[in-house]
Parts: structure tokens; sequence; C-alpha cells
């Protein structure tokens, strides 16, 4: 699964997207950080929201791969 020696951190011009994703991704930073046991859920809804921000249209699809691969490691 993730390994919690490597916490990302957001970016500038991730603050700017939408809420619900800025939401989840800081939610999960912050999980990461605590070393939750309950990180799949985190991970889950941050992979739920990527892909409803793509669909969405609100996100390219560069930029939901980026942020998976940064924050998902997929």
């Amino acid at each position: 699964m993730y390994k919690f020696d490597s916490i990302p951190e957001m970016e500038m011009w991730e603050t700017m997207l939408p809420n619900y994703l800025v939401n989840d991704l800081k939610e999960f930073i912050s999980a990461l950080k605590r070393q939750d046991i309950s990180i799949d859920l985190y991970y889950d809804e941050v992979y739920g929201s990527i892909n409803s921000a793509y669909h969405d249209g609100v996100i390219s699809f560069e930029d939901a791969a980026y942020l998976r691969d940064k924050y998902l490691g997929i």
C-alpha cells in the first residue's frame, strides 16, 4: 500500500482545484502524517474525487494522471 515516509505536499496550483478535491487531498495528507490505520479510506476518496473532477471536465486528463501518480502512486 502507501509508504508513510513519502508524504506529498500540495503545490499552489493544486489549492485551486475543486473544493471537494482539495479537501480530500488535505485529509489524505493529514491521515498520512498521523499514520492513520484507515488510510485506504482516504486513498479511495482521493481516487474518486480525481475521477469526478476529470469526468466533470474540471481537470484535464494530464492533471488527473499527475495527481494519481503524485498522491496515489498509480
